[in-house]
């Protein structure tokens, strides 16, 4: 039962360097978009480049809630039936 539990452990530790890996990719692209937006002219770009680059900084900002919602509803299930098997 301890190999089983340590490699559960193992398992979960691996998982979430990947999804922090993910998250850390989608925050930095889109402190990048911010930061370029933080400093054009925004007035001088068209209408279609606008709306481009707003889409594409919403969609880096759904992907990291989506991988931090996912993340806490993985670990809350964990913790629920880790406490259930305790009782």
């Amino acid at each position: 039962m301890a190999a089983s539990s340590l490699s559960d452990f193992t398992l979960l530790i691996n998982q979430q360097i990947l999804t922090s890996e993910k998250l850390d990719t989608c925050l930095s692209k889109t402190e990048a978009l911010i930061t370029l937006g933080m400093n054009a002219r925004l007035q001088d770009l068209s209408e279609n480049t606008l709306y481009e680059y707003f889409w594409v900084l919403s969609d880096f900002l759904k992907k990291a809630l989506q991988l931090n919602n996912e993340t806490l509803s993985f670990l809350t299930k964990l913790a629920n039936s880790n406490w259930q098997s305790c009782n």
